[in-house]
């Protein structure tokens, strides 16, 4: 059976596996890692997130920090990540639901009659707070500057 994710990032982090809370069980770094290949949506390189997320360490402390990192949410997460030797990505084949996704999809919506402000009126109340707010990452200069952009 698959794995369903939630992703709430709008306010305090909130990650559920199949409706039971898992963000506490997460370490910092890795809630930081799955945060960043939710939304962006894309693979990125090893030695990219390595950096982003371990660039105070060593080339070679920064990558198995990243492995380690990466089998715990592998663990834990089941197929939310396509992880191979060179990227890794979050895996949108995969049954999940992110606040970020459904807040921009409600606001890209372009009907201003009063009947159809529903897509508002659901994004106001995704919005729970600032983006990732509380998730503090020590020594992660890079995520933190992509987190505040």
């Amino acid at each position: 059976m698959a794995v369903k994710l939630d992703l709430s990032l709008l306010g305090t982090v909130a990650i559920t596996r199949n409706g039971e809370p898992v963000d506490g069980h997460i370490p910092a770094k890795s809630q930081a890692l799955l945060c960043y290949l939710a939304v962006t949506g894309c693979p990125h390189s090893r030695e990219k997130l390595a950096s982003l997320l371990w660039g105070d360490k060593s080339e070679e402390s920064a990558k198995a920090n990243l492995r380690k990192s990466l089998f715990n949410l592998r663990q834990m997460l089941g197929d939310a990540l396509i992880i191979s030797r060179q990227a890794v990505a979050f895996n949108r084949d995969s049954p999940y639901w992110l606040d970020v996704e459904a807040f921009e999809s409600a606001l890209a919506e372009d009907d201003t009659a009063s009947e159809k402000l529903q897509p508002l009126r659901e994004a106001v109340e995704l919005y729970r707070g600032d983006f990732l707010e509380g998730l503090s990452v020590r020594k992660a200069l890079g995520f933190e500057e992509w987190a505040l952009s």
